[in-house]
């Protein structure tokens, strides 16, 4: 049902819900909402209207401020502080988790892997470092921890009836305090030494016996003598020698593949195996040290597991794709490596797909005997749950040593998914901003899937988000509006999706019946490419990509499917290039030519400023032209003040100084959370009042930090430079955004606009080819015109513009789209011209 802006929905009592009451948060307009947990919720609107502001800036927050309130004093003071939003009451918010897509992820995590992010890595770690057998690097040996168990172990595999000797190595040392000579050996007991192959007696006085020999200290038979005594002489071994226990077994051939490392030896007369059994993790045949078998020897991000050449990255040091030669790219070191699980080596697992390690776990669960199956049984199943869900995601075909850098942002979107299906939460509100914007539609499945999931495990689930598909699927609708800014902030609507779209006052419900009017600019008004951009030397993922051109004079759109190398092509590798390396054909095909562009712009997702000082104003380089113009008042001139004095920046300016131009106060309680407060200074207005004395056409700097960008435009009708940057705004749909907004309040679709508008209102001169990655990510269908009108207008003025999305309509509203297909690890991508006005969706 449609509930008025007047008159919220009825309250609801129920604890299966959060109650948020009165709730003023930026534009937010005293909203009274019931949001029902354990439901896939799903909140709409246009740009601007104040999703996140109760999502981000309400939920989210309060949700963190409540976990960061059962810490201990001592540890919240370490951490940084969370305001309670501004609400009458918020009540029944569950422990919170949070993602958004327009964050930027941590460096690390983008060197990662596809397993290392994703706790894959971690778990075959365990694995092998409890069920691996550990060879040695240099000579290919079999290499155990030198122990009494193992030596039972060895001796057990032994055919019953053979003899054998234990015995340790000794070398005189009259130095040495502990068995450094003969008499020494003797007064412990030791009866025997094997020197030049031949055994000798040892007693007190014995002469013209060598420097070095085998010490015996027992012989036993095979399957005769008592596991004891085997362990008894094997232990004192250990303690009497740094070179660990010896093993002498006579000479049967069959022992040789018993005893790998054994060698060959005659002692009186008759051949026997020898084989040393050093202490710790030393090969006993090229006596190499190796480290202990342990899950963070497998770890290429700690120093214990990185390849010592390239650190861990894979790649060496004067490249980014050249794999390191040292560790293959895997970016473990050697001892590492060398460990096997059968005939499976970690590296070998990491090579293979989600699905065929899903399959080769599968099939080794059979193959692991009782006391194997109680080592890693957790790790087995916990390493199977993870597997299914990141096919669940649709992310089966990836290979888990994938970088993650190289991955389609779609791909990376899904992955960090895997923090919320991974841990196999309960009972958690799961808050997802824009979780569409880098989807493909062939995707939108994969998304709704890890909803479902999230539900079934008694999570619930509220995304902002405007995809018609995906709110759809949603249990319950929530829109805001009707309009941005000051015109938003309350509740139109909160029902079923089928309610919401059956209601013809909402934004989604126009959005879906402007999109079935859609129709295409016929070929005959299409532009067509003036020229096409290559770079003969172009490479995406290490492969030369020679078919690949960018169309110039036009307005195009390149879609494909998530992975298939858009991003790696037009926003990572082609902005690299020199103009040297890049040329231009003509659109008669005539031969290439130097290129001709004045630059290359690149618009892509980088979020804006969290600074409080950063606003649409100074993202626009309009303040600069303000201060100017204020500067140039009588009022300024006689007083002597310059424009630097209008600056809030500066702080030997007008600016205030208890605030230093903030307009706000952040008072610290010790242990409680961070109150901020209007600067009682300025009232919030970041200038001091001899600033604000200063007037042009009877309004003061402060005054025009409080306009909208339409009322600033209006204002400042005489600044004809001013009026082109504020009119790039209102292309743009930004013209109610006010000037002295802190950017950090601003929308995911507000902020990429803007930085659209800024880059149009730098005033770029000559042809420039602008490449947009999404620009649509993020926008409400309804704001998506404003968007097309603004390209549009590049286009008309003589730029290039390219852009990756797959939004309706811009592909529409596009002269050219291209699909990119082909297999890009073979070079073989090439692009195929879709017609704008045969495309269904």
């Amino acid at each position: 049902m449609e509930a008025s802006l007047e008159s919220p929905p009825p309250r609801s009592e129920s604890t299966r819900h959060i109650a948020l009451r009165g709730v003023r948060v930026h534009n937010l307009r005293q909203i009274d909402l019931d949001l029902p947990l354990g439901q896939f919720v799903a909140i709409t609107g246009v740009s601007g209207s104040g999703k996140s502001s109760l999502v981000r800036d309400t939920l989210l927050a309060e949700g963190r401020r409540r976990f960061l309130e059962t810490l201990s004093p001592s540890l919240r003071q370490q951490l940084e502080r969370i305001e309670r939003p501004e609400a009458d009451r918020l009540a029944g918010i569950p422990p919170t988790l949070f993602i958004a897509s327009d964050d930027i992820p941590p460096r690390q995590w983008l060197r990662g892997t596809v397993a290392s992010v994703t706790e894959i890595h971690e778990l075959l770690g365990v694995w092998f470092s409890r069920l691996g057998q550990v060879y040695c690097p240099t000579c290919g040996h079999p290499v155990r921890p030198g122990t009494p168990a193992v030596v039972l172990d060895l001796v057990c595999q032994l055919p019953d009836g053979l003899r054998l000797q234990v015995a340790f190595d000794w070398v005189a040392d009259p130095a040495a305090e502990w068995l450094g000579s003969v008499d020494d050996l003797v007064r412990m007991g030791y009866r025997r030494i094997i020197a030049d192959s031949v055994t000798r007696p040892l007693s007190v006085g014995t002469e013209s016996l060598p420097d070095a020999g085998i010490v015996v200290l027992d012989r036993l038979t095979v399957g005769a003598s008592p596991e004891s005594r085997l362990l008894e002489s094997s232990e004192a071994a250990f303690h009497a020698s740094s070179r660990g226990c010896r093993l002498l077994v006579a000479g049967e051939p069959s022992v040789e593949a018993l005893l790998p490392g054994a060698q060959s030896i005659d002692i009186d007369g008759q051949p026997w195996w020898s084989l040393r059994i050093p202490p710790g993790w030393t090969c006993g045949s090229c006596n190499r040290s190796l480290p202990a078998l342990e899950p963070r020897l497998f770890r290429f991000w700690q120093t214990a597991g990185a390849c010592p050449r390239c650190g861990g990255a894979g790649v060496v040091a004067e490249s980014d794709t050249l794999p390191c030669t040292a560790c293959s790219g895997s970016g473990l070191r050697d001892e590492a490596l060398a460990v096997r699980w059968g005939s499976v080596s970690l590296a070998d697992w990491l090579a293979l797909s989600t699905a065929d390690l899903l399959t080769a776990v599968e099939d080794a669960r059979p193959s692991l005997g009782d006391s194997q199956l109680t080592l890693v049984r957790p790790t087995l199943d916990e390493l199977t749950h993870r597997l299914r869900m990141l096919e669940l995601l649709g992310l089966s075909s990836l290979p888990l040593d994938r970088r993650i850098g190289s991955l389609a942002e779609g791909e990376r979107q899904r992955l960090r998914w895997m923090s919320l299906l991974g841990p196999k939460l309960t009972g958690t509100l799961v808050l997802l901003d824009e979780p569409t914007a880098t989807c493909q539609p062939a995707d939108l499945k994969y998304l709704l899937a890890g909803v479902r999931e999230l539900l079934t495990r008694r999570n619930s689930v509220i995304a902002v988000d405007h995809v018609l598909e995906f709110v759809s699927a949603a249990d319950h609708a929530v829109e805001l509006g009707p309009g941005p800014g000051a015109a938003g902030g309350r509740l139109v609507f909160q029902g079923t999706p089928a309610a919401l779209f059956a209601t013809p006052s909402t934004a989604l419900a126009r959005a879906l019946e402007e999109r079935t009017r859609i129709v295409s600019e016929p070929a005959s008004r299409r532009r067509r490419p003036t020229g096409w951009l290559t770079a003969p030397h172009l490479t995406i993922h290490g492969v030369p990509q020679p078919g690949l051109r960018v169309p110039l004079g036009v307005l195009a759109v390149v879609t494909g499917a998530c992975g298939s190398g858009k991003t790696e092509w037009l926003i990572r590798q082609l902005p690299g290039y020199g103009s040297a390396d890049l040329c231009e054909i003509s659109g008669d095909g005539e031969a290439p030519e130097r290129l001709s562009l004045a630059a290359l712009e690149v618009v892509d997702q980088t979020p804006l400023s969290r600074s409080p000082r950063a606003t649409p104003v100074t993202w626009l380089g309009a303040f600069d032209e303000i201060r100017d113009v204020f500067a140039e008042t009588a009022e300024a001139k006689q007083r002597g003040w310059t424009a630097r004095y209008f600056s809030w920046q500066t702080a030997d300016g007008g600016r205030c100084r208890q605030c230093r131009g903030t307009g706000v106060l952040k008072l610290d309680l010790e242990f409680l959370a961070e109150v901020t407060s209007v600067c009682p200074e300025c009232q919030g207005r970041r200038f001091r009042r001899e600033a604000i004395e200063v007037k042009y056409r009877g309004r003061s700097i402060a005054d025009v930090l409080e306009m909208t960008v339409e009322e600033a435009a209006t204002f400042f009708r005489s600044q004809s430079r001013l009026q082109q940057k504020f009119q790039w705004l209102k292309t743009a749909g930004l013209g109610y955004l006010v000037l002295g907004q802190p950017a950090a309040t601003l929308s995911g679709g507000e902020a990429q606009r803007l930085k659209l508008a800024s880059r149009l209102a730098s005033g770029t001169q000559g042809r420039s080819l602008f490449l947009c990655d999404q620009p649509a990510r993020g926008l409400h269908p309804l704001d998506v015109p404003a968007l097309v009108r603004c390209l549009q207008d590049l286009v008309a003025i003589g730029h290039s513009v390219v852009l990756i999305d797959h939004t309706p309509e811009l592909l529409f509203a596009a002269d050219l789209v291209l699909e990119l297909t082909g297999d890009a690890k073979a070079g073989k991508l090439q692009t195929t011209a879709l017609s704008p006005e045969k495309l269904e969706f």
